[in-house]
């Protein structure tokens, strides 16, 4: 089975690295990467429609039959990137795409945002199972979370292979804990942010810096029953998200 893994973190992120290390120890998968060489978080369903991209390997990147950064690239461009590449280069037609693991959750209204999230949804397009994996929570400097958090959607992936569904988007969190109570379907938690934003003037030639800042604010729901109460309860969400963003009870 050949599986496509892409992220918004960027190439060198810990999440993808461990992702690719667990599906390399636990299955016979064809790994290709395609991923951004930099840091490309809350760029949503961006593309690169008026520019040139390029497409660098990565040999360095063990475990995988073929790794790629796209330099200067979106996490959508990544996906769309990816499957053309592929079949053009290699005759090749990923049977799966997995997003991740993002370092921190994507819940609620945040899902609009996510570029680990958007990029996953590329794999509906295709009609292939689709996930976005990611781990929240996260406790600085540990790794273990990540490896915990690949182990389980691979074991997922694995035990329910004859009814994975092509129409609707896996989205995972998995808390950052050492004991998980079990895997609880949940709907995307209703929230918004208060935001506003901090100027400063540069002396030097006038310009404002414009540095965004926020808190998060519920509206209705944090209840147990959504994700983002869920994983703050010790139960790692499943939201089945459609296109549309909406999400399937």
């Amino acid at each position: 089975m050949n599986i496509l893994i892409v992220n918004d973190d960027g190439i060198d992120s810990i999440g993808i690295r461990i992702l690719c290390e667990v599906i390399t120890e636990k299955t016979d998968w064809s790994i290709y990467v395609f991923a951004p060489d930099v840091e490309k978080s809350a760029s949503a369903a961006a593309m690169s429609l008026h520019k040139e991209l390029s497409i660098v390997e990565n040999k360095e990147f063990k475990g995988v039959e073929k790794a790629f950064s796209v330099i200067g690239g979106f996490p959508v461009d990544c996906s769309k990137i990816a499957f053309s590449f592929l079949k053009d280069t290699f005759d090749i037609s990923p049977d799966m795409i997995i997003s991740g693991i993002n370092n921190g959750e994507n819940t609620g209204i945040d899902l609009r945002y996510s570029g680990t999230v958007n990029a996953a949804f590329e794999g509906l397009e295709r009609k292939i199972p689709s996930f976005a994996l990611s781990l929240a929570m996260v406790k600085k400097d540990d790794v273990e979370g990540f490896y915990r958090a690949a182990s389980f959607l691979v074991e997922y992936i694995i035990d329910n292979k004859e009814n994975l569904r092509t129409d609707i988007l896996y989205n995972f969190n998995y808390p950052d804990l050492d004991n998980i109570k079990g895997v609880k379907e949940t709907h995307p938690a209703e929230f918004f942010y208060k935001e506003y934003y901090l100027f400063e003037k540069k002396k030097k030639n006038g310009q404002y810096r414009a540095i965004l800042k926020g808190e998060r604010v519920f509206e209705k729901d944090d209840s147990p029953d959504s994700d983002l109460g869920a994983v703050a309860n010790g139960y790692v969400s499943l939201t089945k998200l459609k296109p549309e963003f909406l999400y399937e009870k």
